[in-house]
C-alpha cells in the first residue's frame, strides 16, 4: 500500500503528494533494527513460547484458606478492615456486597470467608442460586445454619436440637407433602417431618402429633403465626449467641448469602423476606452478595415496581462497592486482572507498549467487567498466536482497539471490517481523552494509528478540509484495518 502526505507548494499554496513510508508517517522514527524493536521482538518470542492457556483455572478457595494462596487483586488489606467491622458490630446487620455480574464479588467473598474463620467466627456459606428450584427459601437457609452447627464446634453443635424444635410450629403450617419435600431438599437430607415430629411428641401431648391437624389450625390462627416467628427468632438468637462466648467475645456469625441476583424474582424476594421477618436477630451479620442495580431491575420487570430501589433498601444496612475494594491501591482491578491473564494466556505485558496500553484503558474507560475480560483477552490471544505475533506497533495498537471494539460495539467494528468507519464514530468510542495515566505524547501517536491524516499534521490541511475534520474518513491504511478485522474474525469466540 503506498501512503501519501500533503505539502505545501513553493507557489500557489497548492497541495501535492508525496510518497512516505509508513513509520514515518505515523511518526514512529523506529528502525526495525533499533534496540527498542529488538527488546520487543525478544518479548514477543518469549510470549509466544508460553502454552496457550484457554481461560483461568478455576480458583481453589478451601473453607479457611482466606486470601493466602491467591490474591490476585491485592484484597487482603481491605478484606481485613471489612472484617473488623463485621467483628465490632452489635446487635443484628445485613451488608450488600454490590457489584455487576462478573465482578468478582463471589472470589472476593469465599476468601473474605475464610479470614474470618481464621478469626474465629462461624461462617455460614450460602448459594441461593443453587436452591432457586424451591418456593420457599426458608429451609434452605434453616439447613444451612444446621449443617454450620455440626462444624463450628460444640457451642452451636449444643444448640440444633433447639434450633429444630423452634423450627417445627413454622414447618407444622405448610401441608405436609410440600414441607417434608422443601425439608429435606433444602437440609440437604439431614431433617425430615419425621425427626420433627419427634421433637414434638417430647413437647407436645399426643393429639398434636398429627401434623395435619396443625395445617388447620395455623391457617385459622394468624395470631398463632405470629407467636411461632417470635419464638423462633427468640430461640435462634440464643443459640447463636452462644457462638460468641469465645476468644472473640461477642463475634457474630456471618451469614453470607451469594448468586442472588441470579435467582428468579420471586426466589430472590422470598429469601430477603425470610432473612428480614425470620433469620435477623442480634448475633447475627447477613452479607448478601449480589449487583443491587440488576436485582431492582429484575424485580421492577416482575412486579411492576417503579421505584423497586427504594423497595430493596429496607433490607440491609449497609452497602459495600466490590470495585473500590479491588481497586485499593495504585492500580485498578482492571489493571490486576487483565496482568494475571496476561500472563496465562502467554500475551506480553508492558505499560509503555500495545497492545497492553490499549486494552487497559479501553477497558478502564468502558468498564468490562472480568468476564468480559476474559473473552477479549483469549481472542487476543487467539489472534497473535494464529499470526505468529504482530508485525509492528501499529497492528498492535489496531488489533487491541479492533477486539474492544467487537466485543462491545459490534456495529461499529463492521464498519472498520466494511472500510467505513468514521473519525467522530472512532474517537467517540476510544475516548482518547479519559485513558488514565498516558502522556498527551503518546496519546498523539495512537490516534495517528487511526486516522487518517493527523500523522500529517492539521496544518496541513486546507480550509474546507479542516471544516470537515470531524467527519473525516480514516487515513490511507483503512484497508490494512479491514484486514485485520478479517483476522480478528477468522477465530473469533464470542
Amino acid at each position: 500500500m503506498r501512503h501519501l502526505r500533503r505539502t505545501r507548494a513553493a507557489s500557489g499554496g497548492q497541495l501535492r503528494r508525496l510518497p512516505q513510508s509508513k513509520d514515518t508517517r505515523l511518526g514512529l522514527g523506529r528502525s526495525a533494527d533499533s534496540p527498542g524493536a529488538r527488546l520487543r521482538n525478544r518479548r514477543e518470542a518469549v510470549s509466544r513460547s508460553a502454552k496457550l492457556l484457554l481461560a483461568p483455572r478455576p480458583l481453589d478457595i478451601g473453607d479457611t484458606a482466606g486470601f493466602e494462596k491467591s490474591d490476585i487483586f491485592q484484597a487482603k488489606a481491605p478484606g481485613e478492615r471489612l472484617a473488623n467491622i463485621v467483628g465490632d458490630l452489635a446487635g443484628h446487620a445485613v451488608i450488600v456486597l454490590d457489584g455487576p455480574w462478573g465482578s468478582g464479588k463471589s472470589v472476593f467473598a469465599r476468601q473474605w470467608a475464610g479470614l474470618l474463620r481464621q478469626r474465629g467466627h462461624a461462617v455460614v456459606y450460602f448459594d441461593a442460586f443453587e436452591h432457586d428450584h424451591l418456593d420457599d427459601a426458608f429451609f434452605p437457609l434453616f439447613g444451612h445454619l444446621l449443617k454450620a452447627s455440626d462444624s463450628s464446634g460444640p457451642r452451636l453443635k449444643d444448640s440444633k436440637a433447639s434450633l429444630v424444635r423452634t423450627a417445627t410450629p413454622l414447618v407444622r403450617a405448610m401441608p405436609r407433602i410440600v414441607a417434608d419435600a422443601a425439608l429435606r431438599t433444602g437440609t440437604g437430607g439431614l431433617l425430615s417431618l419425621a425427626d420433627l415430629q419427634q421433637h414434638v411428641r417430647d413437647a407436645r401431648s399426643a393429639e398434636t402429633d398429627d401434623i395435619e391437624a396443625f395445617v388447620e389450625e395455623s391457617l385459622e390462627q394468624a395470631a398463632t403465626q405470629v407467636e411461632c416467628v417470635d419464638g423462633f427468632r427468640d430461640a435462634l438468637a440464643a443459640a447463636v449467641a452462644k457462638t460468641g462466648d469465645g476468644e472473640l467475645g461477642k463475634a457474630p456469625l456471618v451469614f453470607v448469602i451469594d448468586e442472588l441476583d441470579r435467582c428468579r424474582p420471586s426466589y430472590a424476594l422470598n429469601v430477603l423476606e425470610r432473612v428480614k421477618h425470620l433469620f435477623t436477630v442480634d448475633g447475627i451479620c447477613f452479607v448478601l452478595v449480589t449487583h443491587l442495580e440488576g436485582l431492582a431491575a429484575m424485580v421492577k420487570r416482575a412486579y411492576g415496581l417503579e421505584k423497586a430501589d427504594q423497595y430493596l433498601d429496607k433490607f440491609f444496612q449497609l452497602r459495600f462497592d466490590i470495585r473500590r475494594i479491588l481497586s485499593r491501591g495504585p492500580e485498578t482491578s482492571h489493571t490486576r486482572y487483565l496482568r494475571h491473564l496476561a500472563e496465562l494466556m502467554g500475551l506480553s505485558w508492558n505499560h509503555g507498549q500495545n497492545p497492553t496500553m490499549t486494552i487497559n484503558s479501553l477497558v478502564q474507560v468502558h468498564d468490562l467487567t472480568f468476564r468480559s475480560q476474559e473473552r477479549l483477552m483469549l481472542n487476543l490471544a487467539l489472534l497473535k498466536r494464529s499470526k505468529g505475533g504482530f508485525p509492528n506497533e501499529i497492528h498492535r495498537a489496531l488489533s487491541a482497539g479492533l477486539c474492544v471494539m467487537r466485543t462491545l460495539a459490534p456495529e461499529l467494528y463492521h464498519d472498520a471490517a466494511r472500510e467505513r468507519l468514521g473519525y467522530r464514530d472512532a474517537m467517540a468510542f476510544l475516548k482518547f481523552d479519559q485513558w488514565p495515566g498516558v502522556g498527551e505524547e503518546t496519546i498523539d501517536r495512537i490516534k495517528r494509528y487511526w486516522t487518517f491524516s493527523a500523522a500529517d499534521g492539521e496544518e496541513h490541511l486546507t480550509a474546507e478540509e479542516r471544516a470537515n475534520w470531524s467527519s473525516a474518513t480514516f487515513y490511507s491504511g483503512r484497508r490494512e484495518m479491514a484486514e485485520i478485522c478479517a483476522d480478528i474474525d477468522l477465530l473469533w469466540q464470542e
